[in-house]
């Protein structure tokens, strides 16, 4: 246990380490780009000279670089992200807003090309060298080359304007007052296009980790251990083999 704690109290602090160096090469990143935040605000909305002058006093691009990566770090330490132009609000608040809709669609996403890849995986994995194994691997490659946003107009198209049998964006339904299963069925009606477009490109990834993490352990002393004993091979690929083919898709 202690030792575990130590692994992770190292990981943390390198994590930090990791962050400010991320944190502070995107600022000199920006600084080193032509141009700064009020060039471009003014590009889309105009002003003058004065204008100029007074945004870049009031956002601070007036003082030295050093100064100014200061303020930043100090506001990054406080979950001060600064004032967003567009929506003339904080942006913390701009983010948390919209995050419970952002961790739904992904944890949806995720829990589809995790679970249903990994389950094609093992039924690839399961008899190598056979057609279901070599079909699902070259379907699951195919797909994976498919660009996510060409895979999800492909779907708009198909199946919210062609078919029309879901809706093409949104969240839930407007002003329709559902509540409780009824809302819960609607909002996984709507999230049923983006989760596809999201899952399937990452679904023929865990397939193709699971397929190969499989065909690594099929070789391993402890399985032809199993067969000896005879245990059935629904068993040894159940029990034995996808068990610990599943390891680094969880560790990953």
């Amino acid at each position: 246990m202690t030792r575990a704690l130590t692994l992770i109290r190292r990981r943390l602090v390198g994590s930090v380490f990791v962050l400010l160096i991320v944190v502070v090469g995107t600022f000199l990143l920006l600084e080193a780009a032509p141009g700064d935040a009020v060039d471009a605000y003014i590009v889309s909305t105009g002003g003058d000279a004065g204008m100029i002058e007074l945004l870049r006093h009031r956002w601070g691009l007036d003082q030295s670089e050093l100064t100014r990566l200061a303020n930043y770090l100090w506001a990054l330490l406080h979950l001060d992200l600064g004032q967003s132009v567009t929506f003339s609000r904080p942006i913390r608040d701009v983010i948390l807003e919209r995050l419970p809709n952002t961790l739904l669609l992904m944890v949806s996403a995720t829990a589809l090309s995790f679970g249903l890849g990994s389950a094609l995986g093992i039924y690839a994995g399961a008899q190598p060298g056979s057609f279901r194994d070599r079909f699902l691997s070259i379907g699951s490659l195919a797909l994976y080359a498919v660009p996510g946003f060409w895979l999800g107009l492909v779907l708009i198209v198909v199946f919210a304007v062609d078919l029309r049998w879901l809706p093409i964006g949104g969240i839930e339904t407007l002003a329709s007052d559902k509540t409780g299963l009824d809302r819960a069925a609607d909002i996984a009606v709507h999230l049923a296009l983006p989760v596809s477009a999201l899952g399937f490109i990452y679904l023929a990834l865990y397939l193709r980790m699971m397929r190969a993490g499989m065909a690594e352990v099929w070789r391993q002393d402890f399985v032809l251990a199993a067969r000896a004993k005879g245990l059935s091979r629904r068993r040894i690929v159940l029990a034995h083999v996808a068990r610990n083919a599943l390891l680094p898709l969880i560790t990953m």
